[in-house]
């Protein structure tokens, strides 16, 4: 029987985090390796994660002094024994049937297995117990399957919202073999996409069950929600890193990501004026710019107008941060 280690990283979730671990070691499928590891938490969560490992042997409560997802993932990484790797944010939960529906769907040892997820607020925490512990005939459960290569494609061509999917690591499995040398960066709020990116490459298919395994709690606080300085100077390089993953004859896929990269130069600039980031980032960007620039205006992908709204708001910032503020936008914590 295939041993799954579940990593979760912790960090000041006290209120969230028995939910989440309580979802995990109440799954039908009990071959479980549990890695919880704690951030340096300041709100108790830490002794939460001493507790549960004292109660089931099959949970291991790490400590680190640095908050920060990446290393807590990576120290995860480096403890985990599994067959295979799962991911869970401490904040969300699982369907208790999530491990054995996904590892039912495994087709070979190069696959990784992805579920549905549902969005959840403070507006509707109180999820039906039913959607939770809903059994599932797992023949029945329909799926489909894309290669890595399609996954790849998927992440920066379809349109925003439709690709989360691909972008986040949470909510499948991943075969551990091929996570021996790949390692979380930190890139403040996008430190998945160039893990998946690199992942994506290695791997034969990509096989989505369509079932609800997921619940995916966006929550103020959390780095999905906040708009700060330190995020914007970081997803410029995190851009840059990507497409550094991705080979150049994947034109169409590099030109897509382009788009990104220069409509994240020209944001950052914007909310980074004013801050001990704005120099720093600036030159950041001009260098990005100098790097990049023959690729992007070549590219068929990315529509002409859209690169002289680039250029325009480039050489005439002010004009952007006119909009901008018209639009109601402000600087973080503004």
């Amino acid at each position: 029987m295939d041993l799954v280690s579940v990593i979760i990283p912790v960090y000041n979730v006290r209120e969230y985090l028995e939910r989440c671990l309580k979802s995990v070691l109440s799954q039908t499928y009990e071959n479980l390796e549990v890695i919880v590891v704690d951030n340096g938490s300041t709100d108790g969560s830490g002794e939460i994660c001493d507790a549960f490992a004292s109660e089931d042997s099959r949970v291991k409560a790490i400590h680190l002094e640095n908050p920060d997802v990446s290393w807590a993932r990576n120290a995860g990484l480096d403890s985990a024994s599994g067959d295979w790797i799962m991911f869970v944010d401490s904040d969300d939960f699982i369907h208790r049937q999530a491990v054995e529906l996904l590892l039912s769907a495994v087709g070979g040892e190069n696959d990784i297995v992805m579920g549905d997820f549902r969005r959840v607020n403070d507006a509707d925490v109180d999820v039906d117990v039913d959607e939770v512990t809903l059994e599932h005939d797992v023949a029945s459960v329909q799926k489909s399957i894309i290669t890595g290569r399609g996954a790849l494609d998927s992440m920066y061509t379809l349109p925003d919202g439709s690709n989360l999917r691909y972008l986040v690591i949470w909510n499948r499995l991943y075969p551990a073999s091929l996570l021996k040398d790949l390692r979380f960066q930190n890139i403040y709020g996008m430190e998945d996409q160039p893990f998946n990116v690199a992942l994506y490459q290695k791997v034969r298919n990509v096989i989505h069950l369509r079932v609800t395994s997921y619940f995916y709690y966006l929550r103020k606080g959390s780095i999905t929600y906040e708009n700060s300085c330190e995020k914007w100077s970081l997803q410029v390089k995190g851009f840059m890193e990507m497409l550094s993953l991705i080979p150049v004859e994947e034109t169409d896929i590099r030109g897509h990501l382009l788009k990104k990269l220069y409509n994240k130069m020209l944001t950052s600039r914007y909310f980074l004026r004013g801050t001990k980031f704005a120099e720093s980032s600036k030159d950041y960007s001009r260098k990005c710019f100098r790097e990049t620039r023959r690729e992007y205006f070549s590219s068929s992908v990315i529509q002409l107008k859209d690169k002289a709204i680039f250029i325009l708001f480039w050489s005439f910032p002010f004009i952007l941060h006119f909009i901008m503020y018209c639009a109601g936008n402000r600087q973080p914590g503004s």
